[in-house]
């Protein structure tokens, strides 16, 4: 059997800034507050959906309660755990970003989706930039890539001032260029291919007419 090993949950119960009753609460193979609430049927105790997932996949054969009663068996979390959570009021865990919002525990997760200060990587820079500054951020990033909408080149924002209008245009005759020359090259494949056809076609009516 594989040793479960605890992971970072989703809620730490420090970002709950009106905890009393964490025993009924907290998740014990993750030890944060119960995330997506399911229960076992003999204890009543509440997991996360995604722990006990993850406990159930590395169970071979009989399912064990994590919190060491019998055979577990999932139910739906009961209607006062429920309840007491839907009471608790969570910190953002995008705070430490500067967040200051304070949730209820049935709007975190929504709220989180789309902070304001979650953070988003620059396709430029790899600069981590909070989502309220991001699209000012990346329309002003000099290694940010640009695609001339001519020429379809592509080049970093700080090369926009030597792509010129005739560079374009040099571009675009290479372009131009090298479509011509493969047009030519498929030309004569066509050309040799259809050759060959009228070989063989003739080699067929040399043999019938003997």
């Amino acid at each position: 059997m594989t040793a479960f090993v605890k992971y970072q949950p989703y809620l730490p119960t420090d970002r709950v800034i009106n905890l009393t009753l964490p025993d009924l609460l907290v998740c014990t193979i993750c030890d944060g507050i119960a995330w997506l609430p399911v229960a076992c049927r003999n204890c009543e105790k509440p997991f996360c959906l995604p722990c006990i997932e993850t406990w159930k996949t590395q169970r071979e054969d009989l399912i064990t309660c994590p919190h060491d009663c019998s055979e577990f068996i999932q139910r739906a979390c009961p209607p006062s755990i429920i309840h007491i959570l839907n009471t608790l009021q969570v910190t953002c865990r995008y705070k430490t970003n500067g967040c200051a919002e304070t949730l209820s525990y049935n709007n975190l997760e929504k709220h989180e989706k789309g902070c304001g200060y979650r953070l988003m990587t620059c396709s430029g820079c790899d600069e981590k930039i909070v989502q309220k500054e991001f699209q000012e951020h990346e329309s002003n990033c000099a290694l940010v890539s640009l695609t001339c909408k001519e020429c379809k080149s592509v080049y970093q924002r700080h090369q926009q001032d030597e792509h010129t209008e005739i560079t374009c245009l040099r571009v675009q005759l290479h372009q131009l260029r090298d479509r011509m020359i493969q047009k030519e090259k498929d030309y004569n494949e066509k050309q040799h291919a259809l050759e060959s056809q009228v070989n063989d076609l003739n080699q067929i009516l040399a043999q019938i007419s003997i």
